[in-house]
């Protein structure tokens, strides 16, 4: 996926979806996340690995929708 695609489904996702920044993780992050999972099969623990987040913050995204 191109840049210019990933920031509109970052701005689709926020403004009509309702996803929101959190204090540590921002929109474009929770949706390369997302995506991360989806596309690669990872298991979360690969994730939070590859985006150098602690596993709480991880969940916490997560668990918040």
């Amino acid at each position: 996926m191109d840049r210019v695609t990933f920031h509109k489904l970052c701005d689709l996702l926020q403004y009509t979806g309702g996803l929101c920044f959190s204090r540590n993780v921002t929109v474009p992050e929770k949706v390369a996340m997302f995506l991360s999972i989806l596309v690669h099969h990872n298991k979360n623990r690969c994730v939070k690995f590859q985006f150098k987040r602690s596993g709480q913050s991880f969940r916490n995204t997560f668990m918040q929708y």
